[in-house]
């Protein structure tokens, strides 16, 4: 069958974590999950298309004319639940417009089955992994047989809602084909402060083994790729598809200490000049691997700092604590890596005075980069939970279409929320706008489009209303 997978632009959100500024310059990434998609079909004998409306800064009529000049069988779009309307409204527009059936996946159809299987222009969902629910399905609608004996997958019938038992997580990551990267834009990749092309991220695992109130992530079982198979995905970026940066998008990327050495030493070993950045905590580096992660070509970690006080950081069962957080980022400048540091306000427990001294931590780390957020019940999370528990489940409100796109209240802290962004809006002025950090950062850009990125943002910065 012929299948077109679509990746609709997105932009910010009224209850989005970051300022709009940060969404809006952030960058724009592959979109994995889908390239993951493709391969999976491609690998079942499919003819796939994806097409990257985001990338491309393609219109939904652009994109319709694409969709039928290739003429598929099925349009397969992944569905978040913070991009949830806007994806909709695309799949809606092509539907209409061409009569294609439509089947969605991602984690808002894991979280909300039912409410988004209601919209009538979604006639299939994938639950959860699709690695085996995906191709089963879609055999069995080429070859006109049942869907009930289909795991992983819900749809209407007879005016009720179908949802098959699940599908396990226990899925062998390691059997999972490459994401389809032959499909993709890849000239067109960047992050907000990415240096070299062509740009991609990469996935050595899924989920996370710790368990912080704020990230939904820990609800997925931690899962690490065999070695064997990431280098070879790496000689594959780098060879066939000219890629000179990879962005490891894994949550934690040195849980296990010697494979990220093993992992260096391969780059060490081969003839690949590339640079490449990970996210990880600061109690997972120390100084002997940090010094392989330099040799290798590491260029940049981002840390889960997230606040200076200790209560909230307990708070939030992040099992850090400041001594080690300025150990670490020291370890790391110690190395040439450059540093990016979370930081969250508005959390539990969260006082001006906390903020104040965040604010003051983040300056004071040395730090290359930091990104401030307001924090927020994110759906699934412990956080989110704990709103339900008061009967503000906002987010399944959302999805069905009950609530309105707003910043969400919280009782978790007395500060107001306009404070809070109040604060991060200075958090990003008084680090970003110092003379000597802006003196730096012109030594070190190197192309016209990262000097037109920079005074863009910081022009954004400096403008004032209630949310930037």
């Amino acid at each position: 069958m012929k299948i077109a997978l679509v990746f609709p632009p997105y932009h910010h959100k009224e209850f989005s974590e970051n300022l709009s500024v940060v969404d809006d310059e952030f960058g724009k990434y592959p979109p994995l999950n889908l390239a993951y998609v493709a391969a999976i079909l491609e690998k079942s004998g499919h003819e796939v298309i994806l097409i990257d409306s985001n990338a491309l800064g393609l219109s939904k009529h652009e994109t319709l004319k694409m969709v039928r000049e290739f003429g598929p069988d099925f349009m397969g779009f992944m569905l978040t639940t913070y991009m949830f309307r806007e994806t909709c409204s695309w799949i809606e527009y092509l539907k209409k417009n061409t009569g294609v059936p439509v089947f969605v996946g991602g984690i808002n159809v894991w979280n909300y089955p039912e409410e988004t299987i209601e919209k009538d222009y979604i006639d299939y969902a994938i639950i959860g992994p699709s690695s085996e629910s995906l191709p089963r399905f879609i055999d069995a609608v080429e070859k006109g047989r049942p869907l009930d004996r289909i795991r992983g997958i819900a749809y209407m019938k007879g005016g009720k809602k179908i949802v098959n038992q699940p599908v396990s997580f226990d899925e062998n990551i390691d059997e999972l084909p490459f994401p389809a990267r032959h499909l993709l834009p890849n000239s067109r990749y960047y992050s907000f402060i990415s240096k070299r092309k062509n740009f991609t991220i990469m996935l050595l695992s899924k989920g996370c083994p710790y368990k912080c109130t704020f990230c939904a992530i820990t609800n997925i079982p931690y899962y690490q790729r065999g070695i064997d198979s990431v280098m070879v995905e790496i000689k594959e970026c780098y060879y066939r598809y000219g890629i000179r940066e990879i962005d490891f998008f894994d949550a934690c990327f040195t849980v296990n200490r010697e494979y990220v050495i093993k992992l260096c030493k391969f780059i060490m070993d081969s003839d690949m000049d590339f640079d490449w950045s990970c996210r990880t905590r600061v109690d997972l580096v120390d100084d002997e691997l940090l010094h392989y992660m330099s040799r290798a070509g590491c260029k940049r970690i981002y840390y889960g700092i997230e606040s200076a006080s200790e209560n909230i950081l307990s708070i939030m069962n992040k099992g850090i604590n400041l001594k080690k957080i300025k150990e670490s980022i020291r370890l790391t400048k110690k190395h040439g890596i450059k540093a990016l540091g979370f930081f969250m306000l508005g959390n539990p427990g969260e006082t001006i005075e906390s903020m104040n001294a965040t604010i003051k931590l983040s300056k004071e780390l040395d730090l290359d980069y930091v990104q401030f957020m307001h924090t927020i019940p994110k759906p699934m999370t412990v956080l989110d939970n704990e709103m339900k528990s008061g009967n503000h489940d906002y987010w399944r409100e959302y999805v069905a279409g009950r609530a309105d796109e707003r910043r969400i209240e919280t009782d978790w802290c007395d500060l107001p929320e306009n404070l809070i962004d109040r604060y991060i809006r200075m958090a990003y002025i008084s680090f970003y706008l110092r003379p000597s950090y802006i003196l730096k950062t012109m030594l070190e850009i190197k192309s016209f489009h990262e000097l037109k990125r920079y005074i863009k943002s910081a022009a954004k910065m400096m403008l004032w209303g209630r949310r930037f």
